[in-house]
């Protein structure tokens, strides 16, 4: 569920993601360490449906 939340676009950075931010300050391995990965912005779902 993070992950849907963290890649979807917002308007206070630009339309870009949290997730895209935190790539510019972290190595992409790092991210996925810790369980954070990218999700391709047609395969974001914010639906209830996320939390079963």
């Amino acid at each position: 569920m993070i992950n849907h939340i963290n890649n979807t676009t917002r308007p206070k950075l630009h339309s870009s993601t949290p997730m895209k931010k935190a790539l510019q300050s972290f190595d992409k391995n790092a991210l996925e360490r810790i369980g954070l990965t990218i999700i391709l912005p047609d395969d974001v779902s914010l639906k209830p449906s996320l939390l079963k």
